[in-house]
């Protein structure tokens, strides 16, 4: 796709070195093939970085629901057993 735009050009700068003159149509020709190479090339490129982006987003939204579920794991876990603060209170009630 990036050499289709020298490629084309190289092809039209021949045409008129051999002097192919009132071929007017292949101008035009031409110049749609490059509206073509240019508007696939955007296509493909915008698709490019939208599924990144996607991708991207998708392992950020994995990673913080991992850590966000481990937080929840200690922070339950820390609940549960007594901590050096809740010790000597707690056995002073007992």
């Amino acid at each position: 796709m990036i050499f289709c735009f020298s490629l084309i050009l190289d092809q039209i700068q021949e045409d008129k070195r051999m002097g192919r003159e009132f071929e007017y149509w292949k101008d035009y020709f031409y110049v749609l093939i490059l509206l073509a190479a240019s508007v696939i090339g955007s296509l493909v490129g915008n698709q490019y970085m939208y599924r990144m982006n996607l991708i991207g987003l998708r392992i950020r939204t994995t990673v913080i629901g991992c850590l966000y579920r481990k937080a929840l794991r200690i922070s339950k876990a820390s609940k549960e057993g007594p901590s050096l603060i809740q010790n000597p209170i707690h056995s002073l009630f007992q």
